[in-house]
């Protein structure tokens, strides 16, 4: 696909390449409903150095992004060298877009730099059994271990995003995440002391995919359900 800036006014069939501080909602809407071919949003090395309306202008975008159904391709990538010379040579080709006859539009794009865009991967499909990883370990109570109750603190440990892979930060579990440890901590030295060791097991497990609807947990629960009669 010919690669176009976000502004490109002829995106069926094309690649554009836009900042993430240029992708706007409406911008991304205009995208899908004008079928363009593919979209790739170069994001920087640092998001701490980002002034906070571009944070608050991709806070808007991105669920969007979940939320609507298209059939382009859409592709996230870091910011360097060569990139970042990329997107400048296509804003400088871009004019052509919006020449005013064919000879001007013919001029511009002998002398602009133009680049095309190819996949070399697989054809992408549908994940049926992604791979999740939970954490747990257990306390055992005072007494039979086997006869006491069990009692599980649970919580999950993973962030979401529009590229799952890049999303490193925490979000609203993190409180959670650490209360889990600290009570783990604290637990532990409680079930050290003979005086203080109380009659029930304690299960703690931290979870993944809870962005996933809960598939941790519930992957967990299917694997150790005592079914009756077996």
């Amino acid at each position: 696909m010919e690669a176009r800036p976000l502004s490109a006014t002829k995106v069926p069939r094309r690649c554009l390449i836009a900042k993430l501080s240029e992708l706007t909602a409406d911008r991304y809407h205009e995208l899908v409903s004008e079928s363009a071919g593919a979209l790739i949003v170069l994001i920087p090395q640092n998001f701490s150095s980002m002034p906070q309306d571009v944070l608050k202008q991709w806070l808007e975008v991105e669920p969007q992004m979940l939320e609507l159904e298209t059939n382009m391709a859409v592709y996230f990538v870091r910011e360097d060298e060569k990139l970042l010379q990329i997107h400048g040579d296509i804003q400088q080709a871009a004019t052509g877009d919006q020449a005013d006859s064919a000879a001007e539009a013919l001029l511009s794009a002998v002398y602009a730099n133009g680049f095309q865009m190819v996949a070399s991967g697989p054809q992408s499909k549908q994940v049926k059994d992604a791979h999740i990883v939970s954490i747990q370990g257990k306390l055992s109570g005072k007494g039979a271990e086997d006869l006491l109750p069990t009692l599980a603190i649970v919580t999950h440990y993973d962030s979401f995003g529009i590229a799952p892979y890049l999303a490193y930060g925490v979000d609203s579990n993190g409180s959670g995440v650490a209360a889990f440890l600290e009570l783990a901590r604290l637990f532990s030295r409680l079930y050290l002391n003979s005086q203080t060791h109380a009659r029930f097991n304690l299960l703690f497990f931290l979870s993944g995919g809870g962005k996933f609807n809960y598939q941790g947990t519930k992957r967990w629960i299917e694997d150790n359900l005592e079914v009756p009669g077996e």
